[in-house]
């Protein structure tokens, strides 16, 4: 379980933590959450702090006191409460919540389950923060005043607390979405480090870094590379709801030189297929560009390469999304839904439009706020969630086989 924070500020670090279980761990924590929960472990997140009152024997069970100077922990030394009793912290607690809910589905448990799962994913919180493990004469920083920016506050409250609300503010239009995102991104990319760092060095300096931000690259070059607007889909026979990369025909030739019982011996191979522009040149569609492209990356740390790998990165990652759209393989006569001519909700479009822009819009507007950072935790989410057991399938090509648009084409 991931670290969940330590109040009702960091719900949305409960909610990512949530999204990182196994499928039956979730069905558990949906079964053991109470009724007002709606099933979101993140409404929940200050629990343990409320009840503190209740149960005054759980202080101590948010914290580890270490001795003064030592820049080191020790169970048997340190994880005790003030009258010395043993197992009273926060390390402590883990063990002994995460033993009862270990008990989860037995006839015989004998515990509250709900209150282990709710003191378990708040204690998780409190020992990934460095203060809650700190010098027993400061209190975990809560003795040590200081100001943070033009507010006083104590140092123990600015971890809590105030980081994190000021990278909401300052970096995410004080959603807490956008932090979400951000994290769920680190946890879930995609990339394995050496292929982060290729892509890091590939972009142009004005990406900053940021790949997304290049994302229309590709179709602004359209007037500047004027053949590259083929790369952009697949034109497939009217009616035909297949797409077949290229077919080859073997065809018989019969020639007045020879006799006829030899007429057969002279054929033309005539190859056929969807990948080809307006004039027939094969390859120029959105699974050949895929492959092209990638072909040419996979020549990155040669030395010298013959490519410009820049533009064969931004050509690839908005060629990959092309192609997981379906009307950029579409029926040659409507091009693609471009001549289908719809109304989304009061707006007149096409339906080409519909699928590249109108549907996300709509789900920002009406689900995120018009948060783009929201849609994005939403989609992390089902990655690390409910689609997790066919990741491997979308990244695994099979056959030794290092690039598989054809796959993506014909679902």
């Amino acid at each position: 379980m991931l670290p969940i924070s330590s109040n009702s500020k960091k719900t949305p670090l409960a909610r990512i933590a949530q999204s990182r279980l196994s499928e039956a761990a979730a069905a558990a924590v949906n079964a053991l959450l109470p009724e007002s929960a709606n099933g979101d472990l993140g409404s929940e997140c200050s629990w343990a702090d409320d009840v503190q009152y209740r149960y005054p024997w759980s202080p101590p069970l948010h914290f580890i006191n270490t001795p003064d100077g030592l820049c080191s922990y020790d169970y048997n030394r340190d994880c005790m409460d003030e009258n010395g009793v043993m197992d009273r912290c926060s390390a402590g607690a883990i063990n002994n919540y995460t033993s009862q809910l270990l008990t989860y589905g037995t006839s015989s448990s004998q515990y509250n389950l709900t209150d282990a799962l709710l003191f378990l994913s708040y204690f998780m919180g409190d020992i990934h923060q460095p203060l809650h493990t700190g010098f027993t004469s400061d209190l975990g920083g809560n003795t040590i005043d200081i100001y943070w920016y033009d507010t006083k506050t104590v140092l123990h409250h600015a971890w809590d607390t105030n980081v994190i609300e000021t990278a909401e503010t300052t970096l995410f239009n004080s959603t807490p979405e956008g932090l979400i995102a951000a994290i769920q991104a680190n946890i879930t990319s995609r990339l394995s480090e050496a292929a982060a760092d290729a892509v890091k060095k590939l972009l142009p300096e004005s990406a900053e870094g940021d790949l997304g931000s290049e994302c229309s690259w590709a179709d602004r070059v359209k007037f500047r590379y004027h053949w590259s607007s083929a790369l952009h889909y697949i034109d497939t026979p009217d009616d035909l709801c297949t797409f077949q990369y290229n077919s080859q025909y073997l065809i018989p030739l019969v020639s007045p030189l020879l006799p006829s019982s030899r007429a057969v011996a002279t054929k033309m191979r005539i190859i056929f297929g969807d990948c080809k522009d307006e004039d027939g040149v094969m390859d120029r569609c959105v699974a050949g560009a895929i492959n092209n492209y990638t072909g040419q990356l996979l020549t990155y740390g040669n030395a010298p390469s013959e490519y410009n790998l820049t533009e064969a990165l931004l050509f690839l990652s908005h060629f990959m999304g092309d192609i997981h759209q379906p009307l950029h393989v579409g029926f040659t006569s409507d091009r693609g839904g471009n001549t289908i001519d719809i109304h989304w909700y009061r707006t007149k479009t096409v339906l080409h439009h519909v699928w590249d822009t109108s549907m996300i819009e709509t789900s920002e507007t009406r689900s995120y706020d018009s948060h783009p950072d929201g849609l994005i935790a939403a989609i992390q989410a089902n990655i690390t969630g409910e689609w997790a057991d066919q990741v491997k399938a979308w990244e695994t090509c099979g056959s030794n086989v290092t690039t598989c648009p054809n796959t993506y084409d014909s679902y």
